[in-house]
């Protein structure tokens, strides 16, 4: 009789175990995968917060200031996805994102303004003549 209930208690460990294991394993993934997902989004949400703030608002009316709020919102909870505002929201949709770097379009399409030193510049190559 004692023989039947442990016969019992190990089939029954073995269902649970080849379901449970696997379950806890899923849950356990799972539970890391959003947590990661949850920082980078954390992580890229913040670097659009930092462009904004970058970007010089003297010249902006006050309309500006749902997506500066949100900005900071966001800054003051590191780690957390802050979701955008009504305000924000309209704003970005009249306005667009704001420039990050103002003056980045400009300075790319600048020659550069420093000069090369005459013992640094190179040799011209020597003509080759045609053969």
């Amino acid at each position: 009789m004692a023989k039947d209930w442990w016969d019992k208690v190990e089939i029954s460990g073995k269902f649970l175990g080849a379901v449970l294991i696997p379950a806890a394993v899923a849950i356990s993934v799972y539970s890391l995968n959003s947590t990661a997902s949850e920082r980078a989004t954390a992580a890229q949400m913040a670097g659009i917060a930092v462009g904004i703030l970058m970007e010089d608002s003297s010249d902006k009316p006050s309309s500006g200031d749902a997506l500066r709020v949100w900005a900071v919102d966001v800054l003051q909870n590191p780690g957390q996805v802050t979701p955008l505002g009504t305000d924000a929201a309209k704003q970005l949709y009249f306005e667009g994102l704001p420039t990050f770097f103002p003056g980045m379009l400009e300075a790319a399409s600048m020659t550069p303004k420093f000069e090369i030193l005459p013992e640094l510049r190179p040799e011209p190559r020597p003509e080759q003549s045609p053969e």
